[in-house]
This record gives structure tokens, sequence and C-alpha cells, in this order.
């Protein structure tokens, strides 16, 4: 089989249903259907650095799609379409090709393949799937599905209306009663979604869930050989078809149908999965997650002080990838994140997050650590369900029901310290400053729109759209840059070990200064003021941000100061395009109009309040500006008194 992947377009789908997204799980299901020859992904890699390490364990080869214009679009329809279409027709032993992707461009392509004797298999995500790619295939997967591992792709009742529509549309040809595989053919058919997998699981066979519903599905035997129709009026009327568990009506018994109880515990473990991975939870097999969890513990253990966590993360999965273990990043991430809830890890930095500074408290042992680690997943589903059913959360939990005295274990541990309700993070006005907060933070804090992506690549995308648009409009680019700050800040709530706080502060610093240059041209020169002084706040030298912002701040530093003559009316003194703020100021501080000086003096003032070390690189440019060595000094002199009586 041929396998072609919309990479980024599954990737940006699942964070709308909030979860990551990871090509293990698809892998899994296509091996066990055939051979994967022909394996590739399309995407802009640069935007998404960490995922091409979780594909090179599956062996797929990377399609770098450059993104282009405003709208950054990748063009992954036309080259996955292009290939798929090579594929077809130099390749001719291809019998199967899969289409991982949700987009409904893509079902001209699919139909297209079965035109030319090809079987269609789809995959993509429920909530963003268009109904038409689904139609297009000979059969549709839902990665939800699949990573849930007991993929309910539709409900019981579902399966059942669908049961009756594909028994009626055999009646129709003739076929009165058939075998439930013949039956299970017409149903994908009909839905190319429908997936009979999971109860086989449940209910043994696929026969015994058609007999476990005698009021949906009449059972008969030929032969020795099950058959299914749909009831006939008389035998609902008489009460003649098979009850769960009793023999047919013209036959040796069926297969014995599960109990109540054990039917109805299927969609309770797969209510239990959705409920975690809403929270965010995705879940390593338990062997991978108790792996992961004690090397975070020995690296906490044997790290130095100010060892941070995204450093931890870094090391360890760099290590599984270097001995080619499929243990991808992002579940490294999740362990760590759960180790954080457990409440034995302290923050030792003075801005506390979740890629931080951190260390063990009380130096717990590792079993002890595992076992606070692992119960956080449980006590989620508690804070949502109540009271557990145990052997639906240890089928969620270690993948096997007869592990229920294990989850009582982990239920029954002491929570010492307890647990976190979230996951450390500063507040925003610590991380701004109480300026750049007053104006913007509300913005930021926002509720974000239903579906948005959150995620520290989809912040730096934006962002990058951002800084491009500030150079032709700065609404637009400051419009951008609040959202791009807006995700990040979710991104850093909802620890994402990729959403820094340092670019927080930088996409924040941006965006203040397109809000300020956006009022400087719309000549609201009051308004812009404090825009220009909450950007001011925010820098100090020897911080980060000073350096990411360091090609703003003089052509800010130059606009700020030829606010005094603007808002006195009067002409330039000279260009602040010439970014020269020193020259200005010279020129400012000795007018002929004193309304300009007194002017200036309150901005200065203002200044130096706001940020020292950005009136120090004032005054050094003034030392060095090419005004006469006499309006320098006085210039200085004047600069230098107004900063002491501040």
């Amino acid at each position: 089989m041929a396998v072609f992947i919309d990479y980024e377009n599954m990737v940006l789908c699942a964070r709308e249903e909030r979860f990551d997204f990871s090509l293990d799980p698809i892998m899994e299901v296509l091996r066990a259907r055939g051979r994967p020859v022909l394996v590739r992904a399309y995407g802009d890699w640069g935007a998404y650095p960490q995922y091409p390490r979780d594909l090179r364990t599956h062996a797929v080869d990377l399609i770098q799609l450059y993104r282009y214009g405003v709208q950054q679009k990748n063009r992954a329809d036309i080259a996955l379409a292009v290939h798929a279409m090579d594929a077809l027709y130099r390749l001719p032993h291809i019998e199967v090709f899969v289409i991982v992707a949700g987009d409904g461009d893509y079902a001209p392509l699919a139909s297209k393949l079965r035109e030319n004797g090809r079987r269609v298999v789809g995959i993509g995500i429920r909530g963003s799937t268009s109904p038409l790619l689904v139609a297009s295939c000979d059969e549709f997967l839902y990665y939800d599905a699949l990573v849930a591992r007991m993929g309910l792709a539709l409900e019981p009742l579902d399966v059942l209306d669908l049961v009756e529509k594909a028994l009626r549309a055999l009646q129709q040809l003739g076929e009165t009663a058939v075998t439930a595989d013949r039956l299970r053919q017409v149903m994908v058919g009909l839905d190319p979604s429908f997936v009979a997998s999971p109860f086989v699981q449940q209910h043994g066979s696929f026969d015994a869930f058609l007999s476990a519903h005698p009021e949906r599905v009449q059972v008969h035997t030929q032969n020795g050989i099950l058959r299914f129709s749909l009831p006939s009026a008389a035998a609902l009327a008489s009460g003649a078809v098979a009850r769960p568990g009793s023999a047919p009506v013209d036959g040796p018994s069926a297969p014995p149908a599960p109990t109540a109880a054990r039917v109805a515990r299927g969609p309770l473990h797969a209510r239990y999965r959705q409920t975690l991975q809403k929270q965010g939870w995705m879940l390593l097999n338990p062997d991978d997650r108790r792996g992961v969890l004690r090397k975070i513990y020995e690296e906490l253990k044997s790290a130095p002080p100010g060892h941070t966590m995204a450093a931890v993360v870094e090391t360890i999965a760099d290590r599984y990838e270097r001995l080619g273990m499929a243990i991808a990043r992002h579940g490294v991430e999740e362990a760590a994140r759960a180790a954080w809830r457990s409440g034995l890890l302290e923050p030792t930095g003075e801005v506390w997050h979740v890629g931080g500074p951190a260390a063990l408290r009380e130096e717990p042992s590792s079993e002890t650590f595992v076992t606070a680690c692992e119960r956080i997943y449980l006590e989620t589903l508690r804070s949502a369900h109540g009271e557990l059913d145990l052997e639906a959360a240890a089928q969620v939990l270690f993948g096997d029901a007869r592990r229920k005295e294990e989850v009582n274990a982990l239920l029954a541990a002491p929570a010492s310290p307890p647990l976190r309700d979230t996951l450390p993070y500063p507040s925003l006005r610590m991380v701004v400053g109480d300026q750049a907060y007053e104006l913007v933070g509300a913005t930021i804090e926002e509720a974000l729109p239903p579906g948005t992506a959150v995620s520290a690549q989809e912040a730096r995308v934006l962002f990058e759209k951002g800084q491009e648009q500030r150079s032709r409009d700065f609404v637009a680019g400051a419009r951008t840059l609040l959202l791009a700050s807006r995700i990040q800040w979710y991104a850093i709530q909802q620890g994402d070990f990729g959403a820094s706080i340092d670019d927080l502060r930088w996409y924040v610093a941006s965006g203040l200064s397109a809000e300020a240059g956006a009022r400087y041209i719309s000549r609201e020169y009051e308004a812009a003021v404090p825009y220009y002084l909450a950007y001011f706040s925010m820098l100090r030298r020897s911080d980060r941000l000073w350096e990411d912002v360091s090609r703003l701040t003089i052509p800010m530093l130059s606009y700020y100061t030829i606010l005094a003559t603007r808002l006195e009316g009067q002409p330039d003194p000279a260009s602040p395009n010439a970014g020269q703020p020193g020259y200005l100021v010279a020129l400012v501080a000795t007018h002929e109009d004193d309304r300009v000086i007194w002017r200036w003096q309150q901005l200065a003032s203002r200044l130096a309040q706001a940020s020292p070390s950005v009136f120090e690189e004032l005054m050094r440019r003034i030392e060095s500006s090419s005004a006469d060595p006499e309006t320098i000094r006085r210039t200085v002199e004047w600069m230098s008194d107004l900063a002491q009586r501040v």
C-alpha cells in the first residue's frame, strides 16, 4: 500500500479537537492490514520542528513545502495529489492507497484512484473531516478511534441503524438472510467510516454483537452457519426472536452474548478515554509511561540546581531517539506534565512555569514518584465522573481490565503533598509588567475563539506573519501579534514545553510597538505615548528581550523623541527615519520653543521611570551623536539632572 499524509492538516485539526497528533496509531493499524511500501508526509517542517523525529521512527519520506503569501499556504493538496497519481501509473503493484487528511479537496483524488481499480482508505479526525471525502473512499477510519484503541467510531445504536439499512438493501437484492461477513461488507459500503473491530472486541465476535440485539436483528442457522435478517412482523409480535444468550429459533445455541454489565463497560471506558483526551492526556502505553517517569525522576535527582524541566524533556527525548525507541517527544512531555501535577516537583526559578527550573520535593522514592504521577489520570477521571468503575479505569490506564487492583492501589495511595489542580505558570502581569498589562493584559487573557489551535508553533507562525504585516500595516500587524501573544499565553498555561516565557514577552513587546506605530501614523500622539512607555518598560539590559527587539528599540526611541514637537504642533527638527535618537534628543532638548523643551522634559521623565536601561542607552547615544560638542554637553547635563530628580 501507499500512504500519503497531509501532516499539517492533521496536526491543526487534532489541535482543534484538543489532542496531539502522532503517527503511531495510524501505522499500527495499517501494518496490520498490509505492507506500506511508500509513505510520504507533506508539511513545512520548519514550522513544526518537533514532528520529524516522530516520523523518522516509521521511515516516512518528509516532503518539504514552503509557505507563501499572506495566508501562508503550503500547497500540500496539489503536491500530494500529483505524487499519488504518479504512483498510480508508475507503480502498478500498489493496490491500496491511504489518504491521511480531512479536507474535502482530496475527494476527486480518491474517486480517480477508485476509478482506476485501486482500493482507497481514508483516515481523518471526526470533527474536522469533510463528509465528501468520507463518501469518496472505500473505507474511512477516524483517527480519534484509532487513538482510543477501542475505536468506537460509531455508538452501538448508530451501528444497529446501519445494520438495518444494510439488511434492507440486501433484502431488495433478494438476499434475505446473510452471514455477518456479507453484512459487514455492505455496511462498509454504506458508511466507509464503519469499523467492526471494537464490537468484536467487546462481544467476542461480530455475530455475537448482532445476536445480542434480537429486537433489531433476527438470527438464523443454516448448516451450522449463523445468518441474519430483519425481524419479521410476526416474529416481533410473538416474541419468537432470539433473546441474548438464548438459542436461535431454528437451530442450535448461538454464541452466548455478554452480560448487560459487560456490554455497558465498553462505552464507559470509551468515555473515560475521551475525558482524558479533552484534558490533554494522550496516554502512553503503561510500560513506556512508567519508563519515562522513572527517567524523569533520575534526571531530576542528579540534576544541578537551576536545571530546567525543558532540559530534562529534551535530554530524555534525544536519548530515546538515539536508541531508536518509538517514544515520541510529546509522550515525554506528557509524563513531565503529570510529574508537575503530582505535587512532587517544586519550582526553583523566579518565574514559575512548566519548562522552568524545578527540583524534587522531599526526595520521594522512584516508585512513590511513579505512583503519584499515574494517580493524576485517575483523579482527572474521578473529578469528571465521580466514583470510578475499576475495570473500565484499568482498561484505559493499563490496557487491561483485569488490573483493577492496581487502579485501587493507586487511588488508595496517600496524596502527600496534595495534587496540583493546574500546571505551574506565572501571572501575566508578572511576565509583562504593570504598564504593558494595563494596556493589553485583558486582551491577551480573553478566551480564544472555539477551534483555535493552541501551541507554541502556531503562535510562532502568527508572530512571523505579524512581523511581516507591520512593515506595511501597523493595525493589521498589531492585531496579529496580539493574537500570537494570546495563543502563546494559553499554550504556556496548558503546559506546552515549546511555549517559553521569553517568546511571550517578545510577542507582547512587538505588539505594543505596532500599537504605538498605529497611533503615531494616525496622529493620535497622546494615545501613542502609553504604548511607547509600556514597550520600554519591558526592556532591561542583559535580558533576552533586549536582544530580541534590538532592531525595534532605536526607531521606537526616535519616534518617541519626535513626539515632543508633534504634541506641540511644531515641525520635526529632523526626520525620525534617520534612526539617530541621540541627535534628535539634542535638538528637542535645546529647541527654540520652550513648550517643546517642557514637553520633552515630561516625556523623558516618564521614560526614565519606565526603563532606566533604555534611558541609559539614550544617554549613550546622545554622547556619540553628530550634534555639535556644546549642544551635546548641555543636553547630557540637562538629561543627567533630570534622571536624578526622577
